[in-house]
Parts: C-alpha cells; structure tokens; sequence
C-alpha cells in the first residue's frame, strides 16, 4: 500500500509513517504545512490562490480523470504565469 501512496503523492515510506503517526497522535490540524506558521508572509501561495484552487479542485480536471500532483502542478503554473513543461 505505501508504494502505491508514494506513486500517488510523491511521500517516501518513512514519511508517510510520520505523518500517519503524527495525524493519529495529534489529528488531521498536524498534517498540514507547518511552514505557513513559521511568521513569513507567503509569497506564492497566498491564501487567496490556495481558495482558488481549493474550489478548481471540486471539479473534475479539464482531462475528465482524477487529480494528480503534476496537473495540480500545472494549474498552479498557469495561475502563476510560470512556464512548464511535462
């Protein structure tokens, strides 16, 4: 299961064991960035594009599949107006 995790999201074992333990210690709040409360303002990610892709990700992706980490990449880019290549 955790090769299959790690293909999905890119985790290596270790880490997905951390943040399995981490989400059973203390719930899903600890899995989350902890960088956002480091007391630097966020300079790309801003929480008004994270809204905006938090509600783009309700909906299929243009390819009618599932979500992967490079097409939330590739979104990301364009909404950016960084250039990417696959």
């Amino acid at each position: 299961m955790s090769a299959e995790v790690a293909s999905t999201t890119g985790f290596v074992q270790r880490w997905q064991e951390q943040l399995a333990s981490r989400y059973n210690q203390f719930g899903p709040d600890a899995v989350g960035d902890r960088r956002r409360r480091n007391g630097a303002n966020p300079r790309l990610l801003t929480p008004e594009l994270l809204d905006k892709l938090r509600a783009r990700l309700a909906q299929p992706p243009p390819d009618g599949g599932t979500w992967s980490t490079p097409k939330i990449a590739l979104r990301m880019a364009q909404e950016l107006g960084l250039a990417w290549s696959d």
